[in-house]
């Protein structure tokens, strides 16, 4: 097992976060919807994810622009000693606004040969797997790949990048945190 482990390539994860347990919509009025907070739960959570998230080796760290994503991240970005790369293409409101410009972020986020996560909402979520998913011409499809997840749920795609090539996918992992 150590030599079959052993060969296996280095691989650079990509984790897709739906962010952290938020404000409930209908007890939030008043304000644009992207300025919604997290609940109590969901700033638990996220400082749960800043343990989790540091065992892959994260270096960049990209959310909507939405408060509630930004927050679930926000303590995970400083352990990390960097920013967060804000993106309206990734929040919901962007996402309505153009579909396509969410999935070519995605696409070209996949791309990138660093450790990164992303963190966006649930609506969101399955053209942002989709999109990673056409980029190593996968199917994405079946449990691995099923865009439903709670709160603070994340899917790791572990991608390995060879001499200028595109990427290939060598694993899935999903997770939570409670």
């Amino acid at each position: 097992r150590v030599k079959q482990a052993a060969l296996l390539p280095t691989t650079v994860p990509l984790v897709l976060l739906r962010h952290t347990a938020a404000v409930k919509r209908s007890d939030f009025r008043g304000k644009p919807d992207a300025e919604r907070p997290l609940s109590g739960r969901g700033r638990s959570q996220a400082k749960a994810l800043v343990g989790l998230l540091d065992s892959y080796g994260l270096v960049d760290v990209h959310s909507s622009d939405a408060t509630r994503c930004h927050d679930s991240v926000r303590k995970l970005a400083k352990s990390l000693s960097t920013g967060v790369q804000q993106e309206h293409a990734l929040s919901e409101e962007g996402f309505a606004a153009s579909p396509e410009r969410a999935a070519k972020r995605m696409r070209r986020l996949t791309l990138e040969q660093v450790p990164l996560v992303v963190c966006s909402h649930r609506p969101v979520l399955p053209t942002l797997l989709e999109s990673a998913a056409s980029v190593f011409g996968a199917d994405a499809t079946g449990p691995l790949w099923d865009p439903k997840m709670p709160p603070g749920g994340f899917i790791v795609l572990h991608r390995s990048f060879s001499d200028g090539q595109e990427p290939t996918l060598v694993a899935i992992e999903r997770h939570t945190v409670d």
